[in-house]
């Protein structure tokens, strides 16, 4: 039927649901599904006949690059780079597949995130790296394309991690969130050149996973509350074994804890 039955197959595959009385908004959906199939069919045919390739991407994968394209298209991130690499020093036939032009052509730069393993850089010829592209999924050596700042030096960060875990062996850590004020805090407090959120008064998530990387024997949870049940379990013989020391010579109204002037009761406390 002149390709109307083709046509009514590939828009029922992936359909773009939207249940609604109004009956616009469904023809409108209707369209875009159909522009959708013919944009893959003329990707088709432009492979066929330029490349010689019969088979290019599914239908599927093309409808999610173009989602991709479409939801990257136009996005900010503020991060600095350095002078470009010379042709020579490139990687001329790389093994991983490079991103679609939509997102390579974007004027927007790399997505840097710090890795736990080495890998080779995809973008230079020499050298590993830690750090990888979440817009491709790539690694990226500091040096070629993105640099991760650090705007403390040794001694000042050594602070912080020595300051966050005398904060957690008194049972009272800190949280990402408070970790990040109290990095602000210092860079104020010392006339640190920061590029800090001056509204929210906090550093930023890229400086949080750079001190997060550089120092891996910390480990920021996010603070939960306390169940039922821990907090039922929690009761008179539990607390007693906790502090054996003390209970042994204290007096019987006491509450077992001492103070510089001697047993702590009620009436003291109060």
């Amino acid at each position: 039927m002149c390709g109307v039955d083709l046509a009514d197959m590939l828009t029922a595959l992936y359909r773009t649901e939207m249940k609604c009385r109004r009956l616009y908004l469904s023809m409108f959906s209707q369209l875009l599904d159909i522009c959708v199939n013919n944009a893959w069919l003329m990707y088709r045919r432009d492979n066929y006949s330029r490349k010689g390739i019969k088979k290019g991407k599914p239908l599927k994968e093309f409808r999610l690059e173009m989602y991709k394209a479409l939801l990257d298209k136009g996005k900010k991130v503020d991060q600095t780079t350095i002078k470009d690499l010379n042709p020579d020093q490139k990687i001329k036939k790389p093994k991983r597949p490079r991103p679609i032009n939509d997102i390579k052509y974007d004027n927007i730069d790399h997505f840097p995130e710090p890795g736990t393993e080495y890998s080779r850089c995809a973008y230079c010829k020499k050298g590993f790296t830690i750090v990888f592209c979440l817009k491709w999924e790539g690694g990226v050596r500091r040096g070629s394309e993105v640099r991760l700042q650090q705007f403390f030096q040794k001694e000042e960060e050594q602070i912080l991690v020595t300051y966050l875990k005398e904060m957690e062996g008194r049972l009272f850590g800190l949280s990402t969130s408070e970790l990040q004020k109290l990095a602000y805090e210092l860079a104020v407090r010392n006339n640190k050149q920061h590029k800090f959120n001056e509204l929210k008064e906090k550093a930023g998530k890229d400086w949080l996973r750079g001190f997060l990387h550089r120092h891996l024997d910390l480990s920021l949870r996010k603070p939960e509350n306390t169940s039922a049940a821990r907090a039922a379990g929690f009761n008179s013989v539990c607390w007693k074994r906790m502090k054996p020391e003390l209970l042994n010579g204290a007096p019987p109204n006491s509450w077992a804890e001492c103070s510089d002037s001697g047993w702590i009761t009620a009436d003291i406390f109060l």
